[in-house]
């Protein structure tokens, strides 16, 4: 069976489907999409079901949107373009709403799928499921994503991978952006013909058992940005780095990391992984540890920068040949890296290959590779969607240390016991300063009101436990770096997105060219994307053009738009005459920049006083922003562009 369409034509043109209308493409079935069209179904009983060896063919920048509870159920559907060299635009999931998609087929989807604000933080939650579908490129057009999440909840990735038969592949595989910690699983995918795999932004969530690669030993292979969940059974392997954190300490167990071209984990802004069993007063736990690094980085298994990971008694196993083992570095404070008990590639270790400035590794009595600890027990901890997070465990001795404080707050965590969880969190980090479980803790006091869902007086109130910590000397640099970002997503959890931007904006004037200026420049992309409040279908460019922002920052590179919805990538800097001139009140700055910047647009009166100014990061391409005259008096205006070391200047003139 085949049709064109069984709803407004089909014409090129935005077509709504709401009144609880019900299409449905039944078994063996072909739905035809025009190119440019959008469908937009809307209402909680409007449905988009799509039964086995069923098929809808999408022209090129064609795009499906589900809003305001319209739900999408498909089970074995290709979801294609007409051509099989050609690029459609993607699924759009917006909104408290209960989809599913199995065993589908996205082929060519610029986008792919994209779920956004299905989460409220004072009402029930939606939920999500993606699960054995396969995500296909045939162009020679590298797509943007597999999988993209920003602000959701309860959603599933699950047994997903990857088909290059084109001569490109995805930008990235999976992205998640401000979203609940707990609130995603993503595992048993296979995410190949990557840049990035998997990138969480400000997102603590489960990663498990999948298989990530790379195909051009470039960018990384799981990305974490202030994301703190659990990373186990994983093999990462031919990126630039295997794995990256910024102000991140998961736990990380069991995964495999291979065949590095830079470093297999390379840790920044406080970031302290915990990669080993947590020993409390009787009980071993194995929440991290056990992970296997092998292969031949031009730099080290594991780099680090004023932050280590916690490796002592972690029983990895670290075997990379011809670069450092261990290469780190502290400008705040002489440190030691307690690291015994791993395996390393030669024994007894080469010291030269523990190359920490401002500190030193203590490797002392080393893992022999293969006689783990006996575990006689283990926890089930839920993870939603009827799955369970096994940790084993050891009963031991009576061994009182730092951890036992840190292991009751988290059997309490997973308890869902989160009052009393963050109780003794918030005691590690007083009575433990400087415990290296202090910046562990810090992080999931705030995992722990996610998961509670905290009203807003609550992140009132951690906000000033994390601003008093930031101006304490008594504790750590790392702790007092990681509350002031915690300081700052407490605001945002309060909706005052304008101020948590407004904090980035001067951590990166004040951070630029380092990493901490690259998570402020990230945030603040991020939670500017929220103040715009447009949905997907009303400016498309927009959309594209954030996820080409983040992902040109978290891979390093000029990323050119993939998608034709979005002009051609400029070859110069230019600053473009204003339209229309004379104007009253308003009128519009063009300009177009061939590289990604930070753009600085500023207007000034006749007297040299600036009356507008506009910043923002960019990726390449031709922009254009509104400039509104109605508080201004009539006269001679100056506009200048700078980005990258251009500046330009042209005049207009406001009549009235």
């Amino acid at each position: 069976m085949y049709c064109t369409c069984p709803y407004y034509n089909c014409q090129p043109s935005i077509n709504r489907v709401e009144d609880s209308v019900k299409i449905i493409i039944e078994e063996n079935a072909s739905l035809q999409i025009p190119d440019s069209s959008t469908y937009i179904f809307e209402g909680s009983e409007t449905k988009l079901i799509c039964k086995e060896n069923s098929e809808i063919k999408l022209g090129k920048g064609s795009k499906l949107i589900f809003e305001d509870g319209a739900r999408i159920i498909a089970n074995g559907c290709k979801f294609t373009s007409y051509d099989s060299t050609d690029t459609w635009d993607g699924i759009y999931l917006s909104g408290i709403a209960y989809d599913t998609l199995k065993n589908c087929t996205f082929q060519n989807a610029v986008n792919g799928i994209n779920i956004t604000d299905n989460y409220d933080p004072f009402g029930s939650p939606g939920a999500v499921e993606i699960s054995n579908c396969t995500f296909k490129n045939s162009t020679s057009t590298e797509l943007l994503n597999y999988v993209y999440v920003n602000n959701s909840y309860n959603v599933l990735v699950k047994g997903c991978n990857a088909v290059k038969t084109g001569s490109a592949g995805f930008t990235a595989g999976i992205i998640a952006e401000y979203c609940p910690a707990g609130g995603i699983v993503i595992c048993d995918n296979n995410i190949n013909y990557v840049n990035t795999g998997i990138s969480l932004l400000q997102s603590s969530e489960y990663i498990a058992r999948n298989v990530i690669t790379g195909y051009s030993n470039t960018g990384t292979g799981i990305y974490l940005d202030n994301s703190n969940g659990t990373i186990e059974y994983n093999t990462v392997n031919n990126f630039q780095k295997s794995v990256y954190g910024s102000y991140s300490s998961p736990y990380l167990l069991k995964n495999t990391l291979i065949d590095a071209y830079v470093t297999n984990i390379d840790l920044v802004n406080s970031s302290m992984p915990v990669m080993k069993p947590v020993i409390s007063s009787s009980t071993l736990r194995w929440l991290g540890g056990n992970n296997n690094i092998t292969g031949y980085p031009t730099n080290s298994g594991i780099r680090f920068a004023d932050c280590y990971p916690l490796i002592d008694s972690g029983y990895n196993k670290i075997v990379v040949n011809g670069s450092d083992y261990l290469n780190g570095n502290f400008t705040f404070l002489y440190t030691e890296v307690p690291a015994r008990i791993n395996y390393w590639y030669d024994n007894p270790p080469n010291s030269s290959l523990f190359d920490i400035s401002g500190g030193y590794a203590d490797y002392s009595n080393s893992f022999d590779g293969t006689n783990l600890p006996a575990t006689d027990g283990s926890e089930l901890n839920s993870i939603g969607w009827g799955l369970y997070d096994s940790v084993f465990t050891k009963t031991m001795g009576d061994n009182p240390t730092p951890e036992d404080l840190f292991t009751q707050a988290y059997t309490e965590e997973m308890s869902n016991n989160y009052t009393d969880a963050i109780t003794h969190y918030k005691e590690v980090v007083s009575s433990y300063k400087t415990s290296e479980y202090a910046p562990v803790a810090l992080a999931r006091i705030f995992n722990c009101l996610e998961k509670s869902r905290a009203s807003i007086s609550q992140f009132y109130a951690i906000q000033g436990y994390y601003t008093n910590i930031q101006n304490n000397s008594a504790y750590p640099n790392a702790t007092r770096e990681l509350s002031e970002d915690f300081k700052i997503k407490s605001k945002v959890k309060q909706f005052n997105i304008e101020e948590a931007i407004n904090d980035y904006e001067t951590i990166y004037q004040n951070n630029q060219n380092n990493a901490k200026g690259l998570h402020a420049l990230l945030n603040k992309l991020s939670l500017q994307r929220m103040t715009q409040g447009d949905a997907p279908n009303s400016n498309m460019v927009n959309y594209t053009e954030h996820k080409l922002g983040i992902l040109s920052l978290i891979t390093g590179q000029d990323l050119k738009n993939t998608s034709s919805a979005i002009n051609n990538q400029p070859s110069q800097f230019r600053l473009h005459q204003n339209y229309p001139n004379p104007f009253n009140p308003t009128t519009s700055i063009r300009y177009d920049i061939p590289q990604s910047a930070y753009v600085t647009i500023k207007v000034y009166d006749i007297l040299g006083k600036e009356v507008f100014s506009y910043k923002e990061y960019k990726p390449a391409g031709s922009y254009e922003v509104k400039f509104d005259g109605s508080n201004l008096a009539s006269g001679m205006y100056f506009y200048s562009l700078e980005a990258n070391g251009y500046k330009d200047v042209k005049k207009m003139v406001l009549i009235k």
